[in-house]
């Protein structure tokens, strides 16, 4: 992974992670070593908040290039020391202290794993997604059933009347725009859907930070065919079988794009 990449396979043009990070994933990026023919895609990290460059799986880095680096593993993170709502608390708070106090706490208690054996609990969006998303819908990860914590194409028959609580939702783009509701409160609207073959949900993100909205409504437009994942405490009203998702966004580490 990188930083940065070169816009042109010349390498002449370069361009920061960044930078790219709003960008349509499928757009070519070329490793920094001029050496290694690797070609590299934008990845995002801890939800969207950071991005690096991410060689493809068909045009890999060579073996002895700086910026290669091991692929995903589960084994590097303790099951036992997971906590679902509290990973999820976590993504979605907005305040920098509390998040740097929460990550030193973290650390502290995990003090003694990680001087042995580096292992730590599951923190970031991709780390969970990757985990469920590679485990049966009907297993467990730390007693709890992902079907309970992951809405996908696999759980659909589980949410056919909603979705509720902490979650972590696969979405597609729908639309943006802004409301003015009856005291004058400008709020910014992304609607996406939840749609399988068994249910189709319309998901209202709510953004109360301007800056967080356009940023997040940029990366989605430039990536409007593709899977967005959203963890989120959402909330199901269902007025005369109409059924009405909502979700607030207080933070960019809550959502990915696949």
């Amino acid at each position: 992974m990188s930083f940065w990449a070169y816009k042109d396979i010349s390498h002449i043009n370069s361009i920061s992670a960044e930078e790219a990070k709003t960008e349509d994933k499928s757009i070519n990026y070329f490793c920094p070593n001029p050496n290694c023919p690797a070609i590299m895609h934008i990845s995002h990290c801890d939800g969207i908040s950071k991005a690096r460059f991410r060689a493809l799986p068909s045009h890999p880095h060579i073996e002895s290039c700086e910026y290669h680096r091991g692929g995903y593993q589960e084994d590097q993170f303790e099951e036992k020391s997971f906590n679902f709502n509290n990973a999820l608390q976590n993504l979605m708070s907005n305040n920098s202290l509390q998040h740097q106090n929460s990550k030193i706490k973290n650390n502290t208690n995990n003090l003694s794993n990680s001087h042995n054996n580096n292992i730590k609990a599951l923190k970031t969006l991709n780390e969970i997604y990757n985990v469920f998303k590679a485990k049966p819908i009907n297993s467990e990860y730390n007693g709890i059933p992902i079907i309970s914590m992951l809405a996908d194409e696999r759980s659909s028959f589980f949410y056919t009347k909603g979705i509720w609580g902490y979650k972590i939702v696969e979405t597609n783009y729908v639309s943006y725009y802004k409301y003015n509701n009856d005291l004058n409160e400008i709020k910014y609207i992304i609607c996406l859907k939840y749609c399988t073959h068994i249910i189709t949900h319309y998901i209202t993100l709510v953004f109360n930070d301007s800056k967080t909205s356009k940023n997040i409504q940029n990366l989605l437009y430039n990536n409007k065919n593709k899977k967005i994942i959203i963890a989120a405490n959402f909330n199901t009203n269902n007025t005369n079988g109409a059924i009405k998702i909502t979700a607030t966004i207080n933070s960019e580490r809550q959502i990915i794009i696949i």
